[in-house]
């Protein structure tokens, strides 16, 4: 009587085709790993070039001049933080009250405020590198600031529409599409 069994032969064949099987899945287990993971950078870097198209469309709402520039890039002047906010706009244009700092309960008078004036102002200017990365620079009273407001970006432009207002546009690469988000720009200020 013979007893039924595997051979040798049988079992390193089927070892052969169960590794097979295993590594076919762990193939697909790693694909979809790296999209998954694809998806949420790519759900990621839109929130942040969303979150700067705001950002950007905000502070330029702020802008007492915007500077002419090339088509990928923005620049505007707008009041400095340093300047006395509370009272933009004094009742008296001669003269304006001033936060006194040795002093913090008590506001003097002080000279004329002018927006235009140089000391008062911050340039801002919003530039696409060649690395993908969107910088703002903010430049007052000879400090520079410079700042990424988002990165892995594919484009950058300014242009006017046909009502001729301009737009600020960034390019992200979505879903393996190429997408232009833009945001509408103006100053509030004449």
């Amino acid at each position: 009587m013979r007893r039924r069994g595997f051979t040798f032969l049988e079992a390193l064949i089927t070892l052969a085709l169960l590794s097979i099987a295993l590594g076919v899945v762990a193939a697909l287990i790693g694909s979809v790993n790296r999209i998954e993971r694809q998806s949420g950078d790519q759900g990621r870097r839109l929130v942040l070039v969303l979150h700067a198209l705001e950002m950007m469309r905000a502070e330029v709402q702020e802008a007492t001049e915007i500077v002419p520039t090339p088509p990928t890039s923005y620049r505007f002047k707008k009041l400095s933080p340093s300047t006395d906010t509370l009272l933009q706009n004094p009742a008296s244009p001669e003269v304006r009250l001033v936060y006194s700092p040795d002093q913090p309960e008590a506001l003097l008078w002080g000279d004329t405020w002018d927006p235009r004036q140089a000391d008062h102002l911050m340039t801002v200017s919003y530039v696409f590198g060649s690395e993908g990365v969107l910088n703002r620079q903010a430049l007052w009273a000879g400090q520079v600031n410079n700042s990424v407001l988002c990165d892995g970006i594919y484009g950058f432009r300014v242009y006017r529409d046909s009502w001729n207002v301009e737009h600020l546009e960034v390019s992200v690469m979505a879903g393996g599409v190429l997408r232009a988000y833009s945001a509408a720009v103006g100053s509030r200020l004449p």
